[in-house]
């Protein structure tokens, strides 16, 4: 009855929306009022349990099973002044994407194409001077150059650097193939097929919160997810560092179950 009560008292209290919007309370207490402004273009605006507006998204498709953002994306300081703005092309990062400091000046500017960075990246101070100037090319950085505060040129690391295993991918695919048995059901059955897992890779390199993307068959997803775990116990990641911090991102493994000799040469 108190959270039908809150539900009724923040309706009130926000007098512009519209009475056909759809209310949904998150997890963490925030508001989304849904409005169809077509039909392919659904706004989504994000508020306190107070009514501050947090900020707002479009989406091309919003409910319970699918969420796709196509269209822009701005979140709010409390002030009501821009925190990030973004462009999204099915649910990828695409276009500028630019960070506001609280007093309204750039912190930083990049680019994507396809969720990947493509092109410049400029990080600047508050006071507006350039603090860091790179080019990345499908993902990947290129070059660039970082500056103090007084304008000198630095060395520094790269804005964006993505997570290593050592040894590179191969290693770890070679390191999980060996750890799987192929299931001797699915062997009698000439079960087959290509199982995709994520995981993340947390801020110390540990490989966590394992899961299947795409099964196969679920002999199959369930020998994926042990071997991977045997591997994740064993070794760790370089991880992944976003403005020289460690940060955590996820990662996605193909693992090819095949049958030896199943095939003709």
């Amino acid at each position: 009855m108190k959270r039908s009560c809150l539900i009724f008292l923040l309706v009130l209290s926000l007098p512009s929306l519209l009475a056909q919007d759809t209310i949904f309370l998150s997890r963490t207490d925030n508001y989304a009022v849904v409005t169809k402004e077509s039909d392919k273009i659904i706004k989504v605006d994000i508020f306190t349990r107070e009514g501050v507006h947090k900020g707002w998204e479009y989406y091309s498709e919003y409910n319970a099973d699918r969420k796709i953002k196509n269209g822009s994306s701005h979140f709010l300081y409390s002030d009501g002044r821009d925190s990030v703005t973004r462009m999204y092309e099915n649910n990828n990062l695409n276009g500028k994407s630019v960070e506001y400091y609280p007093s309204g000046s750039k912190k930083l500017v990049e680019h994507f194409k396809n969720g990947i960075r493509e092109g410049t990246l400029r990080e600047y101070y508050p006071d507006g001077s350039l603090r860091r100037d790179e080019t990345y090319l499908r993902g990947e950085y290129n070059k660039g150059r970082f500056f103090d505060e007084d304008g000198n040129e630095r060395p520094a690391e790269p804005y964006w650097q993505h997570a290593q295993f050592p040894g590179g991918v191969k290693a770890l695919s070679a390191l999980i193939i060996a750890a799987v048995r192929y299931p001797e059901e699915a062997r009698k059955n000439n079960i087959e097929g290509r199982v995709i897992i994520n995981f993340i890779i947390d801020k110390e390199g540990k490989m966590v919160s394992p899961k299947i993307v795409r099964g196969a068959h679920h002999l199959l997803d369930k020998e994926a997810m042990r071997a991977t775990e045997v591997v994740a116990f064993i070794h760790k990641w370089e991880p992944a560092k976003l403005d020289g911090k460690p940060v955590r991102t996820r990662y996605t493994l193909p693992l090819v179950f095949e049958i030896p000799n199943q095939r003709e040469l």
